[in-house]
């Protein structure tokens, strides 16, 4: 999850950087080759200054087979408080969202998932710090059963949605 999270922050500011160095966000009418994906990006901007600064890009429109999307991402940092960075995606039938946040000694990752039609949402959060501690939450509004596991690089959980009553509460 760190990776995947990690590399769409890098992403991100990758985009950033390599829009020509603008920093207005002004933008170029796209080219139409398919009439029925309508994809744009509506935001495209960044700041900064001698401490800190952030950048974000997004897009909107509609995209078959999805419908009407909107996706963004963005990253932020200030000196001697952190850096972080995220994404989030959606449509009227779904969305997710992750993040992270990095300080000078411990770290933070959060993601989400939701479907409409279901009417079903998952989180987690991750925390973590210097001094080797670690904390996990689940939170679903469905039940759920998480069982450990303790495999020969490390221990672990699985948490699956039930049918029945939740094994495990948060």
């Amino acid at each position: 999850m760190f990776a995947s999270t990690l590399f769409t922050a890098l992403f991100c500011a990758g985009l950033v950087v390599a829009h020509d160095g603008q920093t207005h966000g002004h933008l170029q009418p796209r080219e139409e080759t398919n009439e029925t994906n309508t994809v744009e990006i509506t935001t495209f901007g960044r700041s900064q200054n001698s401490t800190g600064g952030q950048a974000q890009v997004a897009a909107a429109g509609d995209l078959s087979p999805f419908g009407e999307i909107g996706v963004g991402c963005g990253i932020n940092w200030q000196e001697d408080v952190s850096f972080g960075g995220g994404l989030q995606a959606g449509s009227s039938s779904f969305g997710l969202g992750g993040g992270y946040k990095i300080f000078p000694h411990s770290m933070e990752i959060g993601a989400g998932i939701g479907y409409t039609k279901s009417n079903a949402s998952a989180s987690i959060t991750f925390q973590s710090s210097d001094d080797g501690s670690f904390q996990l939450t689940f939170t679903s509004t469905r039940a759920f059963a998480c069982v450990p596991g303790n495999a020969t690089t490390g221990y672990s959980v699985t948490c699956t949605t039930t049918n029945g009553t939740a094994l495990h509460r948060h």
